[in-house]
Formats: structure tokens, sequence, C-alpha cells
């Protein structure tokens, strides 16, 4: 009797079990499908709702346009400050004259001496003596150096400049003899610098 009792009552529980199995599946899928048919209808308020609050928003952009084009002073010291600036800028308008006109005029006077430059085949870097004639002759005072002449093979050209612009250009080249010198990698004396490598 106890054997059968067992079985009895485990097969209670067993239908108990089952039962209350059953029972909390048919609740999950009653949840799962209430909870479906509500999530369109929430996101149908809540999309009414953005709707709304843009409308919202675009009235109340409207109205501050409105406002903006329309804007009215209720201040009457106002109004007279603003009449007054006004008359004063008419007088003055009144008053304003023509320009007097501008003549350009061209100085005659012709304070520095020019020197006529010849443009020729550039200087060898060996050749010194041609720029030392142009030197002796601007410090013996003779600021005018005589053009040379023109040579059918050779392309030449006239330029005159102020006498401190023809002492900038010698200065530039002798100091740019000198660094040639300085950097040069000729045989000086019985050294070779090509002989050391």
């Amino acid at each position: 009797q106890v054997a059968t009792n067992a079985d009895i009552l485990s097969e209670k529980l067993l239908d108990d079990l089952l039962e209350d199995t059953a029972q909390e599946l048919w609740s999950m899928d009653q949840h799962e499908r209430l909870q479906a048919e509500a999530l369109p209808v929430a996101d149908t308020h809540s999309l009414e709702l953005m709707l709304q609050r843009v409308e919202e928003i675009e009235r109340y952009q409207e109205a501050v346009r409105r406002r903006v084009t329309q804007i009215v002073y209720t201040d009457s010291q106002l109004w007279a400050q603003e009449d007054k600036t006004e008359l004063q800028m008419a007088s003055t308008a009144k008053n304003l004259k023509s320009p007097h006109p501008v003549q350009i005029t061209k100085l005659i006077r012709h304070t520095e001496m020019e020197t006529d430059i010849l443009f020729e085949k550039p200087f060898d870097s060996t050749d010194i003596d041609e720029n030392k004639e142009a030197e002796e002759k601007l410090q013996t005072g003779n600021d005018t150096l005589q053009p040379l002449p023109l040579n059918s093979l050779q392309k030449a050209y006239s330029l005159s400049v102020p006498s401190d612009v023809l002492q900038s250009i010698l200065d530039y080249n002798s100091r740019y003899k000198h660094h040639l010198k300085l950097i040069s990698h000729e045989v000086v004396g019985s050294f070779d610098p090509w002989q050391i490598a």
C-alpha cells in the first residue's frame, strides 16, 4: 500500500508540476503577445507626440519671425533722438563741399647721377680684372662708364642705374667671388683636394 501511495503521490506531484509549467508557459506567451500588440501602439503614440512637438516648435519659430520683422518702439525719447540724429546728418550732408582738386606734378630735379651698365656675356669666375677696372673707375671719381662698342656676334643691352646701385652690384660681385674662393676645390700650391678622396 505504501508503494501505491508513493506512486499516486508522485503522479499528483508530476501532474501539479506539469500544470504549473503549462500555466507559466501560457502566461509567458500571453505576456509576449500583449507586448507585441502594445509596442506599435506605443510607437504610434510617441510618433504622434513627436509630430505635435515639431508643430509647436514651428509655430514658435514663426512667432519669433513675426516679432523680429515688426519691431515697434514705444519709447518716445528714442524716437526724438533718432529724429535729431537724422537732422544732424542731413545738415552735415548739406555743408559738405566737393573736395579740392588734386594736382600731381613731377619734380624736375635730378639728385642722383645715373650710370650706364652694359649687360653682356657673364664674367668668368677666374676673371677679376674687368671687375677691378670698373671699381677703379668708380673710385677715381669717373661715375659714368662708357658703353662698350657693340659686337655683331654679342648681344648687349644698355641700362642706366644710379651710381649707388652700381656700387652695390660690384660689392655683391666681389663678395660672391670671395665666397667662391672659400668653397672652391681647386689645386692650391701642392695641395690637391681631389686626391684626398
